[in-house]
């Protein structure tokens, strides 16, 4: 008669508790997303009521569809616009890049990067759009007043111009202006990087031209819109120099504004449509060196027109009368302040 053996219990192997304790990871991260999700919707629903019972309701239901459609426009804007230079950059890219030393230690980094180029073409662009949507949601109330300002019906001294659009119309330029500089930068720099990693430009030196014909145009073009945009920023300083606070004048233009400073802006404008004339020509006649004069000069152009030649004025021509000088902005500043209390009559 055999002995039997007792059996030994079953212990689960290594692989299925593996799979169980790597369940509490994902576990922990739902609990923690729900938990911020709760909070979110607890504050969402807490403004609701509260301006439901004021009688307000609308106020908020403005505010949050303002921000989201500046949030999408942001967001389309800029994705659209770096997903566009990197696209157009890649599939430009030379077939055959030249072989020199250069190229040879780029092929590792584009082995690296190549499994993950879609992904980073998407996410790249989207990371950057969410960026771009948040600032230009947070610009709301400045929209709506663009918006629903109205007039003053009372016009400023220097320009003629109705002292509503220094409140309302001015400060939305000026971030659309900015904003779009900023995704010209961007823009740039992803197509710059791009060519510059598959071969559509190059930095040493080796047979042939450094740069793609589409490289160049893309390049150009982009150099172009930056300095058109430089000008616009140029051209509404011009009006901005009315709401600064200077050391003689808080919230006007003083003597040295209104006869060094705004001359110069109009001038540098002026330049910066100049050089992007030139970057555009460089784009589709292939020579950098007209647009490289013109970088020269428009540096040039800020550092005198724009920097020395305004202190000159204030040193020489204000400092030693300063009060007869600007004796007639701040007149100006002084009836712009009685009006604005109603002490003007």
């Amino acid at each position: 008669m055999s002995s039997a053996r007792p059996s030994r219990p079953v212990r689960p192997s290594r692989g299925a508790a593996g799979r169980r304790r790597s369940a509490l990871g994902p576990t922990i991260a739902i609990l923690v997303a729900a938990g911020i999700a709760l909070m979110i919707l607890a504050q969402v629903w807490t403004e609701v009521l509260w301006y439901r019972a004021i009688g307000y309701l609308p106020v908020l239901t403005t505010e949050w569809l303002t921000r989201g459609v500046l949030f999408l426009l942001g967001f389309v804007i800029m994705g659209a616009a770096v997903f566009a230079a990197l696209a157009v950059a890649y599939r430009s890219r030379p077939i055959y890049a030249p072989s020199t030393p250069e190229q040879a230690s780029l092929d590792q980094y584009r082995e690296m990067i190549e499994p993950l180029r879609r992904l980073v073409m998407i996410a790249g662009p989207a990371v950057l759009g969410f960026f771009a949507g948040s600032a230009a949601s947070a610009q709301w109330k400045e929209v709506q007043l663009f918006l629903h300002g109205g007039s003053f019906g009372s016009t400023d001294a220097q320009w003629g111009l109705d002292l509503s659009f220094y409140v309302f119309d001015l400060p939305v330029l000026r971030f659309v202006v900015s904003f779009l500089f900023a995704v010209a930068i961007i823009a740039g720099i992803a197509g710059l990087a791009t060519h510059y990693l598959y071969g559509g430009l190059r930095l040493g030196q080796g047979p042939g031209e450094r740069t793609t014909r589409p490289a160049r145009i893309q390049l150009g073009v982009t150099a172009a819109v930056f300095m058109l945009l430089l000008g616009a920023n140029y051209w509404l300083d011009r009006y901005s120099l009315l709401t600064t606070n200077g050391e003689t004048i808080k919230g006007g233009a003083s003597f040295a504004d209104v006869n060094a400073v705004m001359p110069a802006k109009a001038i540098l404008t002026g330049v910066a449509i100049l050089v992007a004339g030139t970057f555009l020509w460089a784009a589709f006649r292939g020579s950098l060196r007209v647009p490289a004069v013109g970088v020269s000069l428009m540096v040039i152009s800020a550092i005198v027109v724009g920097g020395i030649y305004p202190a000159v004025v204030q040193r020489f021509q204000v400092q030693p009368n300063e009060q007869a000088a600007e004796s007639e902005y701040i007149q100006r500043n002084i009836d712009a302040t009685r009006a604005s209390f109603g002490l003007d009559s």
